[in-house]
Order: structure tokens, then sequence, then C-alpha cells
């Protein structure tokens, strides 16, 4: 009977409990330098989500602005088993494309972690 009890307990604490959604604060704005070092950068370009393009220049270099992302959002199971983590550094919104086809895509984690050149601009090697 106390089996029953202590089962019947459970199942009803598990199933009036579900997830729980915690937000994460917005990333703050910044201004980003890459260069891109393979040969022909000019016919490269970044765009940050759907929003405006960057021509890379003749030497590689470009600079542009990544606004705030959506906030993202953690997940917990039953309040205490994290589940999933979406922060805004995660999202890969940051596109490098060739041509007008998009051939990398970064976060913001990403990006900080290219090596830097000597003048302290991330690097990123395409082919």
């Amino acid at each position: 009977m106390k089996r029953t009890v202590l089962l019947a307990g459970l199942l009803l604490a598990l199933t009036t409990t579900g997830c729980v959604y915690e937000l994460h604060p917005y990333n703050a704005a910044s201004r980003q330098s890459l260069q891109i070092e393979p040969p022909g950068p000019e016919r490269y370009t970044v765009r940050v989500g759907e929003g405006k393009s960057y021509s890379v220049a003749g030497d590689g270099r470009v600079n542009f602005d990544v606004p705030s992302l959506p906030r993202g959002c953690a997940v917990y199971l039953f309040g205490l088993v994290k589940v999933a983590d979406h922060r805004p550094d995660h999202v890969r919104a940051i596109h490098v494309l060739k041509d007008g086809e998009v051939v990398r895509r970064l976060s913001l984690n990403q990006l900080s972690e290219l090596p830097l050149g000597p003048d302290g601009t991330r690097v990123i090697a395409l082919k």
C-alpha cells in the first residue's frame, strides 16, 4: 500500500511539473573585424543574420556591426535538469558568403576563437 501511494505521488509530481524556461540577457551590440585569407577575398561578403551585407576589401579585411541577437533561453526539465541552453553568443548569425553563397556560419563565440592576426584582427582561412 505504501509503495502504491509513493508511486502515485511520484507520478503525480512528474506529470504536474514540466519544463522551466530561463531567459538569457541580450548580447551587447558590437563592431567586429575579420581578415579573410583566401586568394580573391573581394569575392566575399559578410552578412549578420538577414541584415546588411558588408563587402570584403581587396586586402581581405572587413568591419561589420553585430546587433543584439535573440535572447535565447535555458530549458530545465522539472525545474532541475538542464536539457538545453541557447545563448545569443551561440547563434551562428555571422554568414561569410562567396559569390552570394554561404560558405561559413559563425557565432560570436566561434568568431572570438579564431586566431588573431598581428594587428589584432580575427583571421579566417577559407578554401
